[in-house]
């Protein structure tokens, strides 16, 4: 039998966790974007990318999952009931 994925089962909290990812990832670049207008939009989406996809990979280790599930539960990939 197939397990059905997280982000399935509860779409809105992918969401959200990708949106809580992509605001990380944009705050570490807002410094770049008001300190020099003449910047490559290039350099900003690969930053934008690098960071995402880092705080991406770290949500996805088990220890920081159920750091989530117990302190900021809203991030977590399922809700604490379901386990």
């Amino acid at each position: 039998m197939a397990v059905e994925p997280t982000q399935v089962k509860h779409p809105s909290r992918a969401t959200f966790r990708t949106i809580f990812q992509g605001a990380i990832a944009l705050a570490a670049i807002l410094p770049l974007i008001f300190s020099t207008a003449g910047i490559a939009p290039v350099g900003i989406a690969a930053i934008l990318i690098g960071v995402a996809g880092a705080v991406t990979r770290v949500m996805a280790i088990p220890a920081v999952e159920n750091f989530l599930e117990t302190y900021v539960p809203i991030l977590a990939a399922k809700p604490k009931s379901i386990n």
